[in-house]
């Protein structure tokens, strides 16, 4: 097996660390980070071989290498889309193990402050130094919300119990307060299988409380 990941839960003493589901044991394995070294950390990319799936869940590896999903070829453009680790500050993090800066970037999708490890991300931008210095930075989902953080979803109502209680693509919905605004209808049109767009600035404990909410 040939796997690649971004190394998560790394345990230096048991010589184990996890890359998605699988935990991954290294202590007989050859570890190259690709500067010379032979040091692993939590955020860092790489790519893994092993010779066999031992256990179900459990993999140990022959080989790992540091590994670079894109070209970082000076003044290439780039575009990566996946979950921030190593996070200090816009100024420094990585996605798919890739340094970028962000300080300059058009922050979209939600507030700035919402940024931080785990928080899944698109960003584009030009290399400088091996440093993606983002452009655009797109925020997708932030852990806890249960939902993509530009609350935006468009399907057919399901499991409706009130206009305070349904769902939409499977996220429950809470479209009752009093600022909620209704195009092409009203709360008396909700019901199951109803097509429908709903946006909402906030999750709270996992329901989207809607704003807005227009009948297809």
């Amino acid at each position: 097996p040939i796997l690649t990941g971004t190394v998560q839960n790394l345990d230096s003493a048991t010589r184990t660390f996890r890359l998605g589901a699988l935990v991954i044991a290294y202590g007989g394995a050859i570890v190259n980070d690709g500067l010379g070294g032979t040091s692993l950390a939590n955020g860092t990319f790489v790519r893994v071989r092993a010779d066999a799936v031992q256990l179900p869940g459990r993999l140990t590896a022959a080989r790992i290498d540091r590994w670079y999903p894109v070209p970082l070829a000076e003044g290439s453009t780039v575009q990566l889309a996946g979950v921030i680790t190593g996070y200090t500050g816009l100024a420094s993090l990585r996605v798919l193990g890739i340094p970028v800066d962000a300080s300059a970037a058009q922050i979209t999708g939600g507030p700035p402050g919402s940024v931080g490890n785990g928080v899944k991300v698109e960003v584009g931008g030009r290399v400088v130094g091996r440093v993606l210095r983002a452009t655009k930075f797109k925020i997708k989902q932030v852990p806890g919300t249960g939902g993509p953080s530009s609350f935006a979803l468009i399907g057919n109502v399901g499991n409706f119990r009130s206009s305070a209680s349904f769902r939409v693509r499977g996220q429950p919905i809470d479209a009752s307060g009093p600022g909620v605004t209704f195009s092409n209808g009203s709360a008396s049109n909700l019901g199951n299988g109803v097509r429908v767009s709903v946006e909402g600035a906030q999750v709270v404990d996992g329901v989207l409380i809607a704003t807005r909410v227009a009948f297809e």
